[in-house]
């Protein structure tokens, strides 16, 4: 095993794994799979999927992960955050799961669905809030400031809670644009009437 300074060996582990991951390797799957495919299935099963959906959903991670895997940043203990990091991925693809079947059967059927979850129903559900209401959010956005890049902007400081230089890098723009604009996507937000409706029962944006 290589020596990474500043890392617990489980970490340094995790990272190793990432790595084959990211190449490739029939190996590191194997690996991923015996490591973490009981933790997918529960976090799953845990934001109210059934047994089979959650079999969907982590055949499904397994073509998304290496194009997800490199927003991984290791944590110097434990296992460096990895499962952590997992664990929001599977529940932002659970709730993916649910929005796709809402637009089916509609958003009550979602929520009758959601609320058999035990420990994340009230979790999901206002995720589900928020990710219809980015979808509205968009639309508005791209009225407005005319840049592509700013409902992709405002999604990933709003729903993922990222900051304004982590925005800046994920959307290939200079710190200082990203932070001017979401500046101001936060004051127009605030007094947008449409904007006031459709946030009726959804999360305020951050302050």
């Amino acid at each position: 095993m290589s020596d990474v300074p500043g890392y617990s060996p489980s970490t340094v582990e995790v990272i190793e794994l990432v790595s084959r991951l990211l190449r490739g390797e029939t190996d590191g799957w194997v690996a991923f799979d015996a490591r973490f495919r009981g933790f997918v299935l529960a976090t799953a099963r845990a934001c109210g999927m059934t047994e089979q959906d959650a079999e969907d959903l982590y055949q499904d991670l397994a073509l998304r992960l290496p194009g997800k895997l490199p927003s991984y940043t290791p944590q110097p203990t434990g296992a460096g955050g990895f499962r952590g990091w997992l664990g929001v991925v599977v529940r932002n693809m659970a709730v993916d799961f649910f929005r796709r079947r809402a637009n089916r059967g509609g958003t009550e059927f979602l929520r009758d669905e959601v609320a058999v979850a035990e420990r994340f129903s009230v979790v999901v559900a206002a995720e589900l809030d928020r990710r219809f209401l980015a979808e509205a959010l968009d639309r508005l956005l791209a009225e407005k400031f005319r840049m592509p890049w700013v409902g992709e902007a405002w999604r990933l400081f709003w729903l993922d809670g990222l900051t304004p230089e982590e925005v800046a890098a994920r959307v290939g723009v200079s710190y200082d644009a990203a932070a001017r604009t979401l500046h101001r996507v936060k004051a127009y937000l605030a007094d947008n009437t449409e904007v006031a409706r459709l946030t009726g029962r959804a999360e305020e944006p951050p302050a």
